[in-house]
């Protein structure tokens, strides 16, 4: 059911293209596994959040928002490796378009 959810809602949104560079991280209020990605690559507001029940990245804000479903070992995985690349003063590269593609250590 999880699945078909995410393919629904994946279906629903138009189609994204993108390189995101993450600068830095910090936790969502009121969450222990919700996280913002801050950025310079674009203006919207990108949330990881790997507490709720459906897990996944939100681009933008609202009913304008852009939801890429993630199952919740590819959620901390993705966590992780943001993580180890901003301990490294380094940012977090986000290959997107129909979902996360690659995600990477970059300049």
């Amino acid at each position: 059911m999880k699945k078909l959810l995410g393919l629904v809602l994946i279906l629903a949104l138009p189609v994204l293209a993108m390189e995101i560079k993450v600068d830095k991280m910090s936790p969502v209020k009121g969450f222990d596994r919700s996280y913002n990605l801050h950025t310079k690559s674009i203006e919207e507001q990108i949330v990881l959040d790997c507490q709720s029940f459906v897990q996944g990245l939100t681009i933008g804000k609202g009913s304008a928002a852009t939801f890429f479903l993630l199952e919740p070992q590819d959620c901390e995985s993705l966590f992780l490796r943001t993580r180890e690349s901003i301990k490294k003063f380094q940012k977090h590269c986000l290959d997107i378009q129909d979902g996360v593609r690659a995600d990477y250590t970059c300049s």
